[in-house]
């Protein structure tokens, strides 16, 4: 529901950026996100929400701020959580009620308690949070969080044990269904040596929450310690299918356990001769008391919460008898319209215009036997969970209708009826001061032989004559979609794994050769291999040991993720997932190189042992009695071996994302590099990224990848969708899996059954799965000195099967398809809240500068994008005209960055809206600056209206006879 309800509000938000009820959605979205534990999502739109000068029903701006902070501390940033609850608390400009007060020193309090320190310091920390949890207690003495946090303090000081069953004895007084606080309980008995109760606690608490991990694993402890193996053995299962924070441990217990009560082990003999269990089963401890009378209890409550919800609000009650022939939009209509009459006094103008439309037209039905009979309700019969009138908002020149709180729930109802809107029309011609929304997508309707003046001056009628204005691209696009996969016949297995193309490049001729460049072009990924060495390239260069001399302390992110053979991904019981196991941390390359050099030499020594372990099996006996004899011994001792756990157990770490952009240490690597075809070179006129005048890490720099055998790059596409080159340096293979483009539909698609997401999340996906929803695979092995072309949009994951490095960067066909895609995803990103890395709007007008294209389509789609953005920025200045807000020039630097909204992360083009905040100058978008009052923000230019008509003027197709660059 909630992934439901994200997905519908980010879609209003694309379509309507500044609508009035934007700050109602962005507190939304940002809960939402929240639950669903996408915190760097939740944190951005908390934050879009207290940037707006509008206030928010849902969430005041010092809620927001404290949501805010929650979410980085949930999200384990705990010194960042504690700067932020301590601002809250110290800024006397705001008014904080005492039960906030109270939220924000009880998880103060809870922070100090899980503060790391040292042995010595322990003491001392948990004071400091006894004091803030006790400050908190005293202003909101009915919160069963802060006695169970007062309970988890004195529960750790020996001579408190009392006051901790106290605190938790409160707080299950509070909210008796904590699963934390009965967890505790337990822990509690069972230091106390009181087995049974501890158990009842346990229950109680897996009860409450059936995936609570810490309770299973204490629940698993208790019937080990009571030697109850097979109830220890189902609790440990239990708590690691709920994503314990330390796994290692249980699958070690897990393990020892599966072992020792297989049929063959001794431990089941000797299990007889044990005395009789003092505690009951796992099947019976839900039938003891205190279990049993919370789960009533428990029963009871959901049946009351399930009647509130179908009780519904006072308009949900209401009754609507219409006649069978009146349609849905009718009904709408009426019972909008004894809406407005209901509040007739306190409607706006816009309001009342649209009464009498409706009432005009529903009193002639009335004449032709349409009757109304919407019981009527006043405004002030709707409390808490009624209707709450909004006022009704337009960014297009016919106003939407007004939106209704239904019981917590948004009810959006829109008028789209011709004949209202026509009426209305005839009323007022308006014109907002920009568009309602901006996308670079929108359809432009204007001819392509537009000159820079004439859309000056077509720009400039929406503010002086907004009567002769006409659209200059579409101002309400729809939100993007993804391309639909094409529609084939059901085909077997071995038809979807596609053959990957492999081209043997044998000289240089064929190296540099059109023919390879635009094989490339139209493929979703090829092998390229004798490239490497018809080139003498020197990739020694890229090799660990190379890298360690050159830059030992140079930062390797390390993803530490489980070893798993490539067409097998499983969860820590073993069971097939499409969730990646990746954990983040940073090292250096000498502290990676130890590891890689380390991980080869263990597994030399074991690959060693193992030989010996077969020849000691296999190499006794010399007649053919004695070694049938060994044989048959061999196959009881097979017999009596238990099956291996499929659990994931070796931990793997993969070095990745080295920048080596650094032009003065890694000269010899980068000039290494330029020896490649110019179509998959790092700096050439034919890679788009190249115009774009600035460092985008690991797009238009060089990335290199550090990798033990089993090494995994979860499944993804390119930032934009553009191209990518990959060069494995050696020694080992990698193993490569792709899908084309069109099928990303099709793949977003499981990815989001999985409660993934495509985007953000790490994922594996599951060959079979893929076949069996008629997905076409390629799957090859990428050799020492292979060169892989990831072709645009294609969808790629990558595992490693030996000990190797691979260098990457990513290219931009300057083709019309590749450009399209990169236009597209820039959309689809900003519908999802992704940032986009290509800076979209910047190159397009570097290449309308540097580049002169003879391909008709791709030069009607830059000229296009130039329309839209030169178009948008004059209007952006024309309404700080208006609104008296100067511009000031701030030419653009050699090599700046492209500049990105602090809030929406969109891209900021020529007209930048810049404030200090904490000391620092962030850019917001004109529609952010908008919402958070344009008066307090510096406006800055940095091209003049001059230079973009001149480019804009002289970009212009060349016939493709011309000794031109062209591409």
């Amino acid at each position: 529901m909630d992934v439901s309800a994200g997905e519908a509000f980010n879609r209003f938000l694309y379509s309507h950026p500044n609508h009035e009820c934007t700050v109602e959605i962005y507190s939304r979205l940002g809960f939402i996100y929240k639950n669903l534990e996408f915190f760097d999502l939740a944190i951005k739109h908390f934050t879009a929400a207290l940037n707006d000068s509008r206030e928010s029903t849902f969430l005041t701006k010092v809620e927001l701020r404290f949501n805010i902070a929650h979410c980085y501390d949930i999200a384990g940033d705990l010194d960042r959580a504690a700067i932020e609850y301590r601002t809250i608390l110290t800024d006397h400009s705001v008014q904080l009620t005492s039960s906030l007060q109270a939220q924000i020193l009880r998880q103060l309090g809870w922070l100090c308690y899980r503060e790391e320190c040292q042995p010595v310091q322990r003491p001392q920390k948990i004071f400091e949070a006894e004091n803030y949890l006790i400050q908190s207690k005293e202003l909101e003495p009915n919160c069963g969080k802060t006695y169970y946090y007062l309970g988890r303090c004195y529960g750790e000081l020996q001579d408190r044990a009392h006051d901790a069953f106290v605190y938790y004895r409160h707080s299950i007084d509070k909210s008796e269904a904590d699963a934390d606080t009965w967890c505790s309980i337990g822990v509690l008995y069972q230091q106390q040596s009181q087995p049974m109760d501890a158990l009842q606690a346990f229950i109680c608490a897996v009860q409450s929450d059936r995936e609570h991990s810490a309770a299973w694993t204490d629940l698993g402890r208790l019937y080990e310690v009571n030697c109850q193996f097979s109830d220890a053995l189902h609790c440990f299962k239990k708590a690691l299918k709920c994503q314990p924070a330390a796994p290692e441990a249980l699958k070690a217990r897990i393990r020892v356990l599966e072992k020792e009560l297989h049929p063959s082990s001794l431990l089941i003999g000797n299990l007889r001769s044990l005395p009789p269990s003092e505690l009951p089963g796992l099947n019976e401890a839900w039938r003891l008391s205190i279990p049993a009378e919370l789960s009533q209890r428990q029963e009871e409550f959901l049946k009351q919460k399930q009647q509130r919800y179908r009780d519904g609000s006072p308009l949900l009650s209401t009754p609507l008898t219409l006649p069978q022939n009146t349609n849905e939009s009718v009904e709408i209509q009426i019972q909008l319209m004894n809406i407005l009459r209901a509040n007739t006094a306190e409607i706006t103008e816009r309001e009342r215009v649209l009464l009498e439309v409706l009432e005009s037209k529903f009193d002639k039905n009335k004449k032709n036997g349409i009757e109304q009979s919407v019981e009527m309700h006043a405004k002030h019969d709707f409390t808490n969970g009624g209707i709450k009138k909004e006022m009704l908002m337009d960014d297009d020149a016919i106003p939407s209708t007004s939106s209704l709180e239904i019981h917590s729930t948004e009810r959006a109802i829109t008028i789209d009826n011709e004949e209202i809107a026509k009426e209305q029309a005839k009323s007022t011609k308006e014109v907002s001061p920009l568009p309602c929304s901006f996308s670079l997508a929108a359809e432009v309707r204007v001819p392509l032989t537009i000159t820079a003046s004439e859309l000056m001056e077509r720009c400039r009628k929406r503010i002086d004559k907004p009567s002769e204005f006409l659209e200059i691209f579409d101002e309400q696009v729809k939100p993007p979609s993804l391309p639909k996969a094409p529609q084939m016949e059901k085909s077997s297995p071995e038809k979807l794994l596609r053959p990957t193309p492999v081209i043997m490049v044998e000289s240089r001729k064929e190296a540099y050769s059109i023919e390879l460049q635009n094989y490339c072009y139209n493929s979703a990924v090829v092998l390229i291999r004798g490239l490497t060495q018809t080139l003498k390239m020197d990739l020694s260069l890229f090799s660990t040991k190379s890298l360690l001399e050159i830059a030992p302390n140079h930062e390797v992110e390390i993803r530490s993720q489980y070893k798993m053979r490539p067409d097998q991904n499983v969860d820590h019981l073993g069971q097939p997932t499409w969730t990646c196991h990746s954990i983040r941390s940073f090292t250096t390359i000498a502290h990676y190189a130890q590891y890689q050099a380390q991980s080869f030499q263990y597994s030399l020594k074991e690959e060693a042992e193992k030989l010996r372990a077969a020849s000691a099996k296999y190499g006794g006996g010399s007649g053919g009695t004695s070694t049938d004899t060994s044989n048959g011994s061999l196959k009881r001792r097979r017999a009596t071996v238990p099956e291996e756990s499929q659990m994931p157990m070796k931990l793997v770490k993969f070095g990745t994302n080295v920048d080596l952009s650094d032009e003065t240490k890694f000269k010899l690597q980068l000039t290494e590099l330029s020896k490649m075809p110019s179509f998959a070179r790092l700096i050439a006129a034919c890679n788009m990224l190249t115009h774009l005048g600035h460092t985008v890490y690991g797009m238009n720099t060089v990335q290199l990848y550090m990798k033990v055998p089993g090494a995994r790059t979860p499944g993804h596409v390119e930032n934009n969708c553009l191209a990518s080159v990959n060069i494995n340096i050696g020694p080992g293979d990698c193993e490569w899996f792709c899908v084309p483009y069109e099928y990303w539909s099709a793949v977003n698609e499981l990815v989001e059954k999985r409660k993934l997401n495509f985007l953000k999340g790490s994922w594996w996906p599951n060959i079979d799965e893929l076949l069996e929803a008629n997905i076409p695979v390629y799957r090859f092995t990428q050799k020492a000195g292979d060169v892989a072309w990831i072709g645009s949009g294609c969808i790629h994951w990558v595992h490693s099967t030996g000990w190797c490095n691979n260098v990457a960067w990513n290219v931009g066909p300057p083709t019309p398809n590749q450009y399209e895609m990169a236009v597209h995803c820039h959309e689809w990103n900003k519908l999802n809240g992704y940032k986009s890395l290509v800076p979209m709007q910047h190159l397009s007008w570097q290449l309308a500068r540097n580049i002169r294209f003879s391909n008709q389509r791709m030069f009607t789609l830059i000229k296009h994008m130039l329309i839209r953005s030169l178009a948008y920025s004059k209007m952006i200045a024309d309404m700080l005209t208006v609104y008296d807000k100067p511009i000031r020039m701030h030419p653009r630097q050699k090599g700046e960055v492209s500049h990105y909204c602090s809030t929406c992360e969109i891209e900021v083009w020529n007209i930048l809206f810049v404030r200090e905040v904490n000391g620092k100058f962030p850019v917001y978008c004109v529609q952010c600056a908008r919402k958070a009052d344009l008066s307090n923000f510096t406006v800055l230019q940095q091209y003049t209206f001059d230079d973009l008509c001149g480019v804009f003027d002289q970009f212009r197709l060349y016939p493709q006879n011309r000794s031109a660059v062209v591409c």
